[in-house]
């Protein structure tokens, strides 16, 4: 955890963190919290489609897509239409789901996941936050 002041630059010594690990072949995922943000989950939107785009050159993407739907199309938002909408609505199995996905995605690559102004987050996302943990 980095702790400290607002303004200091935690967020900026995390993204810098990411860069350093990156081209050592580790799968290092970044989210940054935004209050802005209107979508449940935004903070692990990045983190997500930073695994699929790891995952794409593996050949790994389409079955990752095909096997964490429900958890990518939460996650997502380009994947909303395919979506399996009763189930997305259900809170405990998209936790479930995304567990999933990570443990799935942790045989692959190991990742490393980084979350900027985790206070920031909406309820969701830090509810997911602490499921995880």
């Amino acid at each position: 955890m980095l702790a400290g002041q607002r303004g200091v630059g935690k967020a900026l010594r995390l993204s810098e963190l990411r860069k350093l690990h990156v081209p050592t072949g580790r799968l290092v995922l970044f989210g940054r919290a935004e209050r802005t943000a209107t979508w449940p989950y935004a903070l692990l939107q990045e983190p997500a489609a930073q695994a699929l785009a790891f995952l794409e050159p593996r050949g790994l993407a389409d079955a990752f897509l095909e096997r964490h739907a429900l958890a990518l199309s939460v996650l997502v938002p380009a994947l909303q239409a395919t979506a399996v909408a009763p189930a997305a609505r259900d809170k405990t199995a998209f936790l479930e789901a995304l567990r999933a996905f990570l443990v799935d995605l942790a045989k692959v690559a190991p990742p490393t996941l980084l979350l900027a102004d985790l206070h920031a987050a909406d309820d969701a996302a830090r509810a997911a936050v602490r499921f995880l943990a």
